[in-house]
């Protein structure tokens, strides 16, 4: 008979907003989209952005890879440009003098 032994790598608070916590880094994020590596331990606003901070497999420096920093209502991580409303306005600006 073989055992199986999983050692959880999330924690989850029901009373704190339903935050989500990693065990290992301590970080917590809320939200259904947000992803956090297990590698470099940093958190995602969603898949792409976590998709974009790797390469070939390997977790790179987030700002190296066109994400931006984003605050979140309770947690801190990183995304796309355009998932970050102080950007929408320079998009926005650039559209019209072009026009």
């Amino acid at each position: 008979m073989t055992a199986v032994l999983s050692r959880p790598s999330l924690q989850h608070s029901t009373t704190n907003h339903n935050r989500v916590a990693c065990v290992t880094c301590g970080q917590d994020w809320t939200g259904q989209l947000a992803c956090h590596c297990g590698g470099c331990h940093r958190t995602f606003t969603g898949i792409t952005a976590f998709d974009r901070h790797q390469l070939a497999g390997r977790c790179c420096d987030p700002t190296q890879r066109g994400l931006v920093p984003v605050t979140k209502l309770y947690w801190s991580g990183w995304g796309m440009p355009g998932d970050d409303p102080r950007f929408l306005h320079e998009a926005s600006d650039s559209e019209e003098t072009s026009r």
